[in-house]
Parts: structure tokens; sequence; C-alpha cells
């Protein structure tokens, strides 16, 4: 592993997405010192900060919805397309969204599947909330769910969609989803 040059772009207090208040905020609030950097051998740029996932999801700040965004919706639409295509009239014993939010992507696929499990941290304390029986909802971050206990079935689809820039350890995480598909 290379050392980070200096870098090449300087955000300071830059603002974080996503994240809103219900009420005006005077002085700093949700932002952050971030860097970047470009490896001058083989190209990739990188940010020099990954941001603690309590602050990004803490309770009540996290308010994006796929289903209210035009531009989520059809993305997720997008690669639902391509999900249809791939599985074709597949049926699955369970089908498992990492990364849910509103279940937008998850809904959509119920001719598709007996059991449905969301993982998403803004499901934190709606859990038990949702009244269908076929769908378990995980209000937690994916790094701290137990998923092999909560699979029953050998047939499961997997997916995730514009997760991996929210994870701290993306190759770890799939590395997880990886073994876990080789147990099935």
């Amino acid at each position: 592993q290379r050392k980070l040059t200096s870098p090449l772009i300087r955000l300071p207090d830059l603002p974080l997405t996503e994240i809103c208040f219900k009420e005006a905020v005077t002085g700093k609030a949700g932002t952050a010192d971030q860097y970047f950097h470009l490896c001058l051998y083989c190209g990739h740029g990188q940010l020099e900060r990954i941001l603690d996932q309590e602050i990004l999801y803490a309770k009540g700040h996290y308010h994006f919805r796929t289903s209210l965004s035009p531009t989520a919706s059809q993305a997720a639409d997008y690669f639902l397309n391509f999900i249809r295509k791939t599985i074709q009239k597949d049926w699955f014993d369970n089908i498992v969204e990492v990364g849910c939010n509103d279940l937008y992507l998850l809904d959509s696929l119920r001719a598709h599947g007996r059991r449905f499990i969301g993982i998403d941290p803004v499901l934190k304390e709606m859990e038990f909330n949702f009244e269908d029986k076929n769908f378990e909802l995980i209000g937690d971050f994916f790094e701290n769910t137990n998923l092999s206990e909560k699979i029953k079935g050998k047939k499961n689809l997997i997916l995730s969609s514009h997760t991996l820039e929210h994870l701290p350890d993306p190759a770890a995480t799939i590395k997880r989803l990886l073994d876990l598909a080789d147990q099935r």
C-alpha cells in the first residue's frame, strides 16, 4: 500500500449531503474537512477521510428516501430492470437487500420471492412497525448483522445498490456476502 501524496483538492467544511435539520441551524453543522488524493502511480483517486457512519445516519438526521427522489427512483428502476432480465421468472426463498432505504427496490421484487429481508440503519426503531409478515426489517448497519442466522432456505438473491460508498470497508462487506453465497 502506497502512502497518500499531498492532496490534489482540499475541501474544508465540505457540507454533508442528505442530512436535514427540522429547524434553522446557526454556525457549523453537517460539515467535514475532506481531501482528495490522486495516486500518480495508478491514476486512482481517493478521499482521505472516512466519515463515521453513526454521524451520517444519526437518528432523525438522514431523511433521503429513494421513493421521494426522481433521480434515485429512476436509478433503482434501471437496476430493477437489470435484475428482472437476469432472474427472468425465477423465484427465491429469500431476497435480501443491503441498504434498502425505504424498501423501494425490495418491494418491487415481491413476485420473485417468499421472504424479504431489508437491512438499513434508517429503519432503526421502525423494524416492528411494518405489517407484512414476509418482510423482516433490520434497522442496523450490515456490519452488525448476522445474515446467516436470518436466511431460511437455499435459493437466495442478495442485492445492494448505491451502498459501497457508505461502507467503511467495502471489500470486507463483499467478502462476507460472497462467503454467505458460497454456503448456500
